[in-house]
């Protein structure tokens, strides 16, 4: 099998929305609007047979703070291979693509494997970072709230101090108002809550009668304390919070990061495209 390795380009978009919705069914119209609304800030890798894209992975933009430093990354997401063309090193070539990019560049790579990939990962040089925390809450009392609609960049302002006080993966304005408008468009909401007279900042969407959480500076006790308006407000009869495990002692442990060509420090990745 004749495979190559080249770089997206604009004309390939059809044929990257076919790939993406087989390997993983999301609607094809959100995948229009990914491509729509991104493909000129990511870079997408593919592998070819006879011209014809049979594998993927697309990189974006981030970095990794720890204190002053700050090192360039890239976050590699929504990648695979038609299932007809497994078995015959296809992915691997996208990999070692990524993998070479990474080092010409002096970048950091970093990756959400999924389940049962973490040994693949590894023999590229990746290793595991960090982790998160599920937490499962039931509502309590509901007790008035104060909340309003946040914009991205205050949203990122809110984020970059939360954070900054330990090591964790910051993104570029641009991002996170992608990241914004995601959440709306899958029928999520952007939150700024003042309680306690601090204004705390909350990315949740309801998926099944529940409030998935993506990432807030609220602890697990504050959420817990207002969960009951929050149901209410997000019309679910129960939340589940990704938290940071750094920050957060109880609650189902699962991957959060692979990093290669950085140093292992636990570092915070929130939940956005992971």
């Amino acid at each position: 099998m004749d495979c190559k390795i080249r770089y997206a380009e604009k004309k390939d978009i059809p044929a990257l929305i076919d790939i993406w919705n087989v390997l993983f069914h999301d609607p094809i119209g959100y995948i229009e609007y990914f491509y729509r609304e991104n493909f000129d800030r990511v870079w997408i890798p593919v592998c070819t047979v006879d011209d014809k894209i049979v594998s993927f992975a697309h990189m974006m933009k981030a970095s990794i703070v720890t204190g002053s430093d700050v090192l360039d990354a890239r976050f590699m997401y929504c990648g695979g291979t038609f299932p007809e063309y497994r078995e015959h090193g296809c992915f691997k070539i996208v990999i070692d693509e990524m993998v070479r990019y990474g080092d010409i560049n002096g970048c950091a790579l970093f990756v959400k494997p999924a389940a049962g990939l973490f040994d693949y990962y590894g023999s590229f040089g990746f290793e595991k970072d960090a982790c998160f925390k599920v937490v499962a809450i039931e509502p309590g009392e509901k007790r008035p709230l104060s909340v309003r609609t946040l914009a991205p960049e205050e949203y990122n302002i809110l984020r970059n101090a939360a954070f900054c006080d330990h090591p964790y993966v910051r993104w570029s304005d641009d991002h996170v108002r992608w990241s914004v408008a995601e959440n709306d468009y899958c029928g999520g909401r952007t939150i700024a809550i003042i309680y306690n007279g601090k204004t705390h900042f909350l990315m949740g969407v309801p998926e099944n009668g529940i409030l998935r959480i993506v990432e807030t500076d609220m602890s697990v006790d504050e959420l817990r304390e207002i969960s009951g308006a929050l149901c209410e407000m997000f019309g679910t009869g129960s939340i589940k919070a990704f938290m940071p495990d750094h920050s957060c002692s109880e609650g189902e442990e699962i991957v959060s990061s692979y990093v290669r060509n950085a140093p292992l420090c636990n570092t915070y990745v929130n939940l956005i495209l992971i």
